[in-house]
């Protein structure tokens, strides 16, 4: 990771865990972290009941939240922002650093590279579509069921 300043600026446009993850990774190093991200809150993919854990280390380690916010422009230390709805604009500054947070892809590369050697490989989770825990955890039950049904 290259070196980062003190204040940091994390741009969210993931609504998976992996920007909450980076925020406190970063907030455990020392940096004043502001997470600005264009929903209610952080992380809506991530289930109301295992991401309160997660928000209770933000808040612990000082991280800022600005919700219902989306980046529009970044002039050095200095971010303008604009409301997910409204388009209101306004500025935050004294940033030393940004971050950018912005998505998610699946990558079946390993997948597809031993299914040429074992042609029964299934494609399982974030390999197949980055998205809720919960999904993922559906589709192996299903394939478990479907293999013990054989």
């Amino acid at each position: 990771m290259p070196d980062l300043s003190r204040r940091v600026a994390l741009v969210v446009e993931d609504d998976g865990p992996a920007p909450i993850t980076i925020a406190d990774h970063l907030a455990g190093l020392g940096h004043e972290v502001t997470m600005i991200f264009q929903t209610p809150g952080p992380a809506p993919l991530v289930g109301k009941y295992s991401v309160g854990s997660m928000l209770a280390r933000l808040d612990l380690g000082g991280v800022r939240l600005v919700p219902l916010a989306r980046v529009v422009d970044i002039d050095g230390g200095t971010l303008t922002l604009a409301h997910s709805y409204s388009m209101r604009r306004w500025t935050v500054d004294g940033f030393d650093s940004v971050v950018l947070a912005c998505g998610s892809v699946g990558d079946d590369a390993l997948y597809r590279e031993v299914k040429r050697q074992h042609p029964d490989v299934r494609l399982l989770g974030d390999a197949y579509a980055p998205r809720r825990m919960v999904f993922a955890t559906r589709q192996a039950w299903e394939l478990a069921l479907a293999l013990a049904l054989g």
